[in-house]
């Protein structure tokens, strides 16, 4: 899928500042699979589910967090969760830093990383829907749509890290709701076209997105009568 485009930390150094003008070159996906790609091509993750999991928390939540906190939510263990964050951090620098933009920025006290030149799709969909949806155009909404169709890091789980997993739960249960926006916004604008409202309204209907407010959304055919994405003939 492509990247969705619809719409400074004291001593760094001028050739690591250069990374904040241009173009993205850094895509962050957490909609469906997991993944990250560097102009297109998609990049190798580290081992640890811990770690791409810190990855994905640092640029979703999009700002700096302690490291007590960090290691209170992915190292509940009375090891060396210090230890392991660093060790953490280390993995994820050759993965998102580049030679001339450092992303990852930490200090004795906290970690974040700058966003700066890096898609997140769904930080840009937030973007989008926050914006309002009347000025988006057809096919934006389209491609908005279908990649709020996986949800939030599929397949990511640590279920020995009870606050990651109440975090995620979370974002894939505003995820779902921002697709439903998403779907009423284009069943609504393709009323007069019922073909093309139809599939809408059918993903509307399944069981992970029915509600009265869906239902209510459906297209009416030209004739005056509400098309039924059960009884509708499939295509």
């Amino acid at each position: 899928m492509a990247a969705l485009e619809f719409a400074g930390e004291p001593g760094v150094d001028n050739v690591t500042r250069s990374c904040s003008a241009g173009k993205a070159t850094l895509q962050v996906r957490v909609l469906g699979s997991f993944a990250v790609l560097r102009h297109q091509t998609r990049l190798p993750f580290p081992r640890s589910k811990k770690t791409r999991a810190l990855l994905a928390y640092l640029a979703v939540t999009a700002r700096a967090h302690s490291r007590d906190r960090l290691c209170s939510i992915f190292w509940p263990v009375p090891d060396d969760p210090r230890a392991a964050l660093r060790w953490s951090l280390s993995r994820l620098r050759p993965l998102v830093d580049e030679r001339d933009c450092r992303r990852i920025i930490a200090d004795r006290e906290s970690v974040s990383i700058d966003l700066t030149l890096v898609n997140v799709d769904l930080l840009s969909l937030r973007s989008i829907a926050r914006n309002g949806l009347d000025a988006i155009a057809t096919d934006a909404l389209r491609k908005a749509a279908e990649a709020l169709e996986g949800d939030f890091l599929e397949g990511l789980e640590l279920p020995d890290c009870l606050e990651f997993q109440s975090w995620c739960t979370g974002e894939r249960e505003a995820a779902r709701r921002l697709r439903v926006r998403l779907l009423a916004a284009l069943v609504g604008r393709l009323e007069g076209v019922p073909d093309q409202a139809l599939p809408h309204a059918r993903a509307l209907s399944r069981p992970r997105h029915a509600s009265s407010t869906a239902a209510r959304q459906r297209p009416r055919a030209r004739g005056g009568g509400a098309i039924s994405a059960r009884a509708a003939p499939s295509r």
